[in-house]
């Protein structure tokens, strides 16, 4: 053997630009995977709220029949919510609470409002992944996005 090969034989191990490249490589597949994982997150959040509605729509229904008309509540800073839970406690075993933080830090999405005479309803709810909105029960101000109201 020759001095140039036994030099290169003894050189094992990688290269300050493999290192380099691997650990880029290795650093953009974790940013992807991350912001996946968020946008999944708040979908997921976001279907649950549309969920939570219709939940609360077929109780609201259940009510109605019950009663010949909706509970009252007109109300757009979201207190109407845990009247409306009062309301449907025999129609619904727990009112649904934001999946987000269960409305502990202030980010309660959900609204309920009914004409004066109980005979309709809307409810409304604040959807993370479409930021432009016309407020609670249509009201502009608390920038709900995503409502449905009675048929």
């Amino acid at each position: 053997m020759t001095l140039l090969n036994q030099s290169f034989e003894k050189q094992r191990g990688y290269t300050l630009i493999e290192v380099l490249v691997a650990t880029t490589i290795v650093a953009i597949i974790a940013t992807i995977g991350a912001l996946s994982y968020s946008v999944t997150n708040l979908r997921g959040r976001d279907s649950k709220r549309k969920a939570d509605l219709e939940q609360i729509r077929a109780a609201l229904e259940m009510y109605k029949a019950d009663n010949s008309t909706y509970p009252t509540a007109n109300d757009n800073s979201g207190t109407s919510w845990t009247t409306l839970g009062t309301d449907l406690s025999s129609y619904i075993s727990t009112m649904p609470k934001d999946p987000k933080d269960g409305c502990s830090t202030g980010y309660c999405t959900y609204y309920y409002c009914t004409s004066d005479s109980g005979a309709t309803y809307s409810l409304a709810v604040t959807l993370e992944s479409d930021t432009t909105g016309t407020g609670a029960c249509g009201a502009p101000g608390n920038g709900t996005n995503y409502s449905v109201k009675s048929p």
